[in-house]
């Protein structure tokens, strides 16, 4: 995985893009830059695919990075961002493949489902219990495998294969 300028904001400052309190622009990498001023060293040019720079910056308390400084954190931290990058989207769909097996037995979604727990229908009481054990054990799956690759150097699965790692629902009959 390639990280992002996106990725590395996204997980140093959580949930500061979404609050609209920090924007990105495109920009142009310049494809001859200009050379140094005699006796001095050279320009460090940092770009970053797909050639971002922050374009508005309004985090409360905190001072806006470089994208040179935020690239040496990406780098110092590049393996718990690539883990953070998975978890966070990667949940959605577990929430969905929870949601969608849910409406496979005509309930409106996970948490009608979970609803039911204490219903006197036994079919849906019944139904209700089987889908919480599962959806239960379908969160300790990803939470584990997170924290469990959070300490080792074990490869960072596709967020496709998070998914297909999930247990199945066995429904009661």
């Amino acid at each position: 995985m390639t990280l992002s300028l996106i990725d590395i904001v996204e997980y140093k400052y959580p949930g500061q893009i979404a609050l609209g309190n920090v924007y990105f622009r495109k920009i142009e990498p310049d494809p001859e830059p200009a050379p140094a001023p005699e006796g001095e060293p050279a320009p460090e040019y940092v770009y970053f695919e797909p050639y971002l720079a922050i374009a508005y910056w309004n985090v409360p308390n905190e001072v806006q990075p470089t994208e040179a400084d935020l690239l040496a954190y990406g780098a110092l931290h590049e393996r718990a961002i690539e883990i953070y990058s998975v978890a966070t989207q990667s949940s959605p769909l577990i929430q969905r493949l929870l949601d969608t097996t849910a409406q496979s037995r005509q309930y409106y979604d996970a948490a009608s489902c979970v609803s039911y727990v204490t219903s006197s229908n036994t079919t849906w009481q019944t139904e209700s219990q089987a889908f919480i054990a599962w959806r239960d054990s379908v969160w300790d799956y990803a939470y584990n495998l997170y924290n469990t690759l959070s300490g080792n150097e074990d490869p960072i699965p596709s967020i496709d294969d998070v998914i297909n790692g999930c247990p199945v629902i066995t429904w009661p009959n």
